[in-house]
């Protein structure tokens, strides 16, 4: 009796399983790159955004990150008054505010700051105290997905400049 050639159909079946469930894995995390870009390019603008109000009507454009019981979002807000004065928040009037879409936890307190680009477009973190120099800030975004992390950094140099750095 010869011997038979070949693979039999259960051999197949599982190898044809295993392809599957690699390229289900491959996959799963392959589209959260891009949410992260589109995330830190929305940011940026938002960024651009604000310093183009501060340094066209001479106020100070205030950057603040929000945290609700169900979503996480960002939010330019505006001063009514011009640059003198005391610095209440509740004088502050929103411009715009971004709610990224199917992202959920993508950033921690302590992870993100809060601040104001001026008319020059310096950068000083909130809540602004009288003679508060330009400061540098970094920012950090996050997406969790399947027990991977993918991170990018923003550096935020005192007079406007940035730079982004991802990590995964």
């Amino acid at each position: 009796m010869g011997k038979k050639k070949g693979f039999s159909l259960i051999e197949v079946l599982i190898v044809v399983a295993l392809v599957m469930i690699l390229v289900m894995m491959i996959s799963s995390t392959q589209d959260i790159a891009p949410r992260l870009n589109a995330l830190v390019n929305n940011f940026i603008s938002s960024l651009q955004q604000a310093k183009t109000i501060a340094g066209s009507e001479n106020r100070l454009v205030a950057v603040q990150f929000v945290q609700d019981s169900y979503r996480e979002r960002w939010r330019i807000e505006i001063r009514k008054q011009d640059l003198v004065g005391n610095l209440n928040l509740a004088q502050w009037e929103k411009v715009a505010e971004y709610d990224p879409p199917y992202v959920q936890d993508f950033f921690e307190t302590g992870q993100v700051t809060d601040f104001v680009v001026g008319s020059l477009g310096d950068i000083r973190t909130l809540p602004i105290l009288p003679n508060t120099q330009p400061t540098g800030i970094i920012e950090t975004f996050r997406i969790k997905k399947s027990g991977k992390t993918f991170v990018s950094v923003i550096r935020i140099y005192p007079y406007g400049g940035y730079k982004i750095e991802r990590r995964s």
